[in-house]
C-alpha cells in the first residue's frame, strides 16, 4: 500500500519555506539598497585598477617577469566560513536577483581558506619573516631563509584579532599589519570596526604582529577631473605646487608615524599606501620622512635591485581577495 503525503502537508512546507524568504529577503533588501554587485569607485574599499579585466594581462606579465624572491601577501578582512549573515546574501541571490559581493566581501578571506593557505606554506618549508628582514636582504645586509615570505594585513580591521591571529599563533607565523593610524579604535568607517590601541599593543608585545602604517587618515578618494583618484596623489603638493614635506600628506604621514611612536614605543619604518597607488614622487616623500621602505598593490616577488636599476623598485605584494582560488595562491608562492 502506497501512503501517499497529504496535499496540506506540502501547502505548509512551501508556506514555511516562503515566510522564512521573505523574513530574511527584508533584510537582504535593506543592506543591497546600498551596495553595488562590485566595489564602486568612490568607495573606501574599492577595487584599484590592478584587479579590473583590462589589468589581467599586465597582473600575468607581472607574475612572470619577477619569478625569482620573495612573496609578500596582503589580506584584509576575515570571516568564518558560514554564518547566517551568508545565508541570507545567498537567499537574496537566488530569490531576488541581488548581487553576493558588496565592498567589504571583496576583500575579505574565510577562516577555512586562511587556514588552507597558512597549512600550504608550513607542509612546504615557508618560514615568515618581517619586512625589516626583507629590507636588509634586499640591501645587501643579511640573509633569509631560502623558502621566506612575508605576511601583511591591511587596515587592522578587528577581525583579524579573531580569525586570523588564532591561525596564525598555530602555526608559530607572524604578520606585519598596517594600520589607518587616525582611525584606530573607530567603529563605522566603512562598517568596520577597527582595533584599538591596547590590542595592537598586546600582539606585539606576543610577537604575532608589528604595526606599521597605512597613513593617518589618506584612505579616501576624492574627485578630480570627473573621477575618484586616491587622495594622496592629490594631497602631496604644498601651496607652491611641489611635492614637499609641507604638503597635507606630508602632515598625515608624520603624523602616523608619531601615532604609532606614541602609542607602541617603536618607530613605522614601513608605509603602505591605500588601494596601493604610489608614484615615485610620493614614494620619495615618504623616504625623506622617515619610512625605510612603501608597499604597493602590484604582484610581483621581491629581490635585491639589479645592477643596472637606478633606484629600488616599491615592495610588490599579492593581494588575497575573495576570489583568489587556491591555485592562484599556489602560483602566487612558487610562480606560474
Amino acid at each position: 500500500m502506497i501512503v501517499r503525503p497529504k496535499r496540506s502537508n506540502h501547502l505548509l512546507a512551501s508556506a514555511v519555506c516562503f515566510i522564512v524568504s521573505a523574513v530574511l529577503g527584508v533584510g537582504a533588501v535593506a543592506e543591497w539598497n546600498r551596495l553595488d554587485d562590485t566595489p564602486r569607485a568612490q568607495s573606501d574599499l574599492a577595487v584599484p585598477p590592478v584587479f579590473a579585466p583590462d589589468e589581467q594581462v599586465r597582473f600575468a606579465s607581472l607574475v612572470n617577469a619577477r619569478s625569482e624572491g620573495v612573496p609578500v601577501l596582503c589580506y584584509h578582512y576575515f570571516r568564518p566560513g558560514f554564518t547566517l549573515g551568508r545565508l541570507v546574501r545567498v537567499l537574496g541571490a537566488v530569490f531576488l536577483n541581488l548581487p553576493t559581493i558588496p565592498d567589504k566581501d571583496f576583500w575579505t578571506t574565510t577562516v577555512p581558506t586562511f587556514e588552507q593557505h597558512m597549512r600550504y606554506l608550513h607542509e612546504n618549508g615557508y618560514e615568515a619573516i618581517d619586512l625589516e628582514e626583507l629590507a636588509d636582504w634586499m640591501d645587501g645586509q643579511g640573509s633569509i631563509p631560502p623558502r621566506s615570505v612575508v605576511i601583511t594585513i591591511d587596515d587592522g580591521e578587528r577581525s583579524f584579532v579573531d580569525y586570523a591571529v588564532p591561525v596564525l599563533r598555530r602555526y608559530g607565523y607572524r604578520a606585519t599589519v598596517f594600520m589607518i593610524t587616525g582611525r584606530v579604535g573607530e567603529r563605522g568607517w566603512n562598517d568596520l570596526e577597527i582595533t584599538d590601541w591596547e590590542t595592537l599593543r598586546e600582539l606585539e608585545r606576543e610577537g604575532v604582529i608589528r604595526v606599521e602604517s597605512h597613513t593617518h587618515q589618506m584612505h579616501t578618494k576624492v574627485r578630480s577631473r570627473g573621477r575618484h583618484v586616491p587622495r594622496v596623489l592629490m594631497a602631496s603638493r604644498d601651496r607652491m605646487g611641489r611635492v614637499s614635506p609641507f604638503s597635507p600628506l606630508g602632515a598625515d604621514l608624520l603624523a602616523s608615524r608619531r601615532s604609532i611612536e606614541r602609542e607602541l614605543g617603536h618607530e613605522s619604518r614601513f608605509l603602505a599606501w591605500p588601494f596601493g597607488a604610489g608614484s615615485a614622487e610620493v614614494d620619495s616623500l615618504a623616504q625623506s620622512l622617515g619610512f625605510r621602505g612603501v608597499a604597493t598593490l602590484w604582484p610581483y616577488r621581491n629581490a635585491p635591485p639589479r645592477a643596472d636599476s637606478l633606484a629600488a623598485d616599491p615592495l610588490g605584494r599579492f593581494t588575497i581577495t575573495a576570489r583568489t582560488s587556491l591555485r592562484a595562491f599556489r602560483s602566487m608562492m612558487d610562480g606560474a
